[in-house]
């Protein structure tokens, strides 16, 4: 399973969200033991004011993600929110692979 964040971040803010975000937000949610890696892709078809990343979180089972989204997640949302208020938006999406490997 994937957990997507998409996060379009205002440009003038952008190196230091990115910077916080592999420092602090990034270790902090692999550290809930929830998730067994990350990927972090930049988007090209933004917007000149703002930057937009989609952040791949890869979770064993829908039971990890679940843990992860009652224990954990409202905090470390509370912690993004607050530090970066105002300069962001956010959204959030659980997948599947429906292709067998």
């Amino acid at each position: 399973m994937v957990y997507a964040v998409t996060v379009s971040v205002a440009t003038h803010r952008f190196n230091e969200w990115l910077t916080w975000m592999l420092t602090n937000h990034i270790p902090d949610v692999l550290a809930t033991g929830c998730f067994q890696g990350h990927r972090l892709w930049q988007h090209f078809d933004t917007e000149k004011d703002t930057q937009t990343v989609t952040i791949h979180y890869y979770c064993r089972s829908r039971a990890d993600y679940e843990v992860y989204a009652v224990q954990s997640a409202p905090m470390l949302q509370r912690e993004h929110t607050e530090k970066f208020q105002g300069d962001f938006t956010a959204s959030r999406t659980l997948m599947e692979d429906v292709e067998p490997v």
